[in-house]
């Protein structure tokens, strides 16, 4: 990995002509959010470098490689555009706080709304969905707005909720666009379009689950104002949110090539110590694994490989990214036959015989 940074940065020199591959704009490259392409950009596209991640692939053909790099070489330093937020705070009644003690935050800088509610605040350009947060006088997260860019609603009623987050509208803020944001802030999302996002955003406000996950942040704001969205109890709320989106998505919801059940990275062995199997899943799918002896017929050991970890903690901030899942499994010297399919439900405990495809 340091041999890898050093090159990349040592790339970071070279002279490019203009007919190399870019990125379109700052905004594709600025992938912390704080409008500058900047080391802290360069340290998360090197940590991407040769995966799949669609975020860091900026130029397209499903692999963050060579290509990205020139592409995010071209922006780096430049500033993003900015423009200007008008947004719209409401708190429950029932809330002992008070809407001027709070901050309206985005990824160039936070004001205080007035006793109304209403802030313009100045934000990065919204060529993709960004979240607006509302701190309390603590800093923490208290409500959040998911902004939408005015393309991905055109043609949306007017009176819907996806009218309510798009940026050139005042842009609400309150418990409902914060569930909204749990929900979307989920990973699984990563490589999806702002149109699908739009889609999906509907569908998740006309889940059965919605309304319910809108009341538990009304509970907290009412119960624990100073920690609405982090500190302990907060866990069901977040188990809710990820379940509606999977929900969501299995109902057959718009989603981008990261959401898919064929990742094209499949589980593989690493070296283990001693009689140790070593398997390494890097996907957000359970995979199961039978091994035999060579030409046997029957199976010696089954293992369920766990999904790579990379949803939701039950803290703020609600996501945080793992290292791929390890799973290992002893066996004596000798060859074998090994087995992998995805599933968590294969039923490898019923079956006796390899050459019998029922089992």
């Amino acid at each position: 990995m340091k041999m890898r940074v050093l090159l990349l940065s040592m790339l970071l020199t070279v002279f490019l002509t203009p007919g190399m591959p870019r990125a379109q704009t700052a905004a594709d490259a600025d992938f912390n959010g704080n409008g500058t392409v900047d080391l802290a950009d360069f340290i998360l596209f090197a940590q991407a470098y040769n995966t799949t991640q669609a975020r860091y692939d900026l130029t397209g053909d499903g692999t963050v490689n060579l290509s990205d790099f020139l592409a995010f070489a071209r922006v780096y330093g430049q500033k993003v555009g900015q423009e200007e937020i008008q947004s719209q705070v409401s708190l429950p009644t029932g809330s002992t706080l008070k809407v001027e003690d709070l901050k309206i935050v985005t990824p160039v800088t936070s004001i205080s709304p007035d006793a109304s509610g209403s802030g313009r605040t100045p934000t990065t350009t919204v060529s993709k969905p960004q979240v607006l947060l509302v701190e309390n006088a603590r800093g923490n997260p208290v409500l959040l707005s998911y902004v939408m860019p005015a393309g991905a609603v055109a043609g949306k009623p007017a009176s819907g909720i996806l009218s309510k987050l798009a940026v050139g509208n005042t842009v609400e803020v309150n418990t409902t666009t914060t569930a909204i944001s749990l929900v979307m802030m989920n990973p699984l999302l990563a490589g999806s379009s702002s149109e699908q996002r739009a889609q999906i955003v509907q569908k998740v406000t006309e889940h059965a689950d919605f309304s319910g996950l809108v009341s538990q942040i009304e509970s907290r704001l009412k119960s624990n104002p100073d920690e609405v969205l982090n500190g302990t109890g907060t866990e069901t709320m977040y188990e809710t949110a990820t379940g509606i989106l999977v929900d969501v998505l299995d109902a057959g919801a718009p989603a981008g090539k990261d959401v898919r059940t064929d990742d094209s990275d499949d589980p593989w062995l690493a070296d283990g110590s001693g009689n140790y199997l070593v398997f390494v899943n890097p996907n957000y799918i359970y995979y199961g694994t039978g091994i035999s002896s060579l030409g046997g017929s029957s199976y010696l050991a089954t293992k369920l490989l766990m999904t790579r970890s990379a949803f939701f903690e039950w803290r703020w901030p609600p996501i945080k990214f793992y290292d791929e899942s390890l799973d290992s499994l002893e066996v004596a010297d000798g060859d074998y036959t090994i087995l992998m399919t995805k599933g968590e439900a294969y039923p490898f405990s019923r079956i006796t015989d390899l050459s019998d495809p029922v089992g």
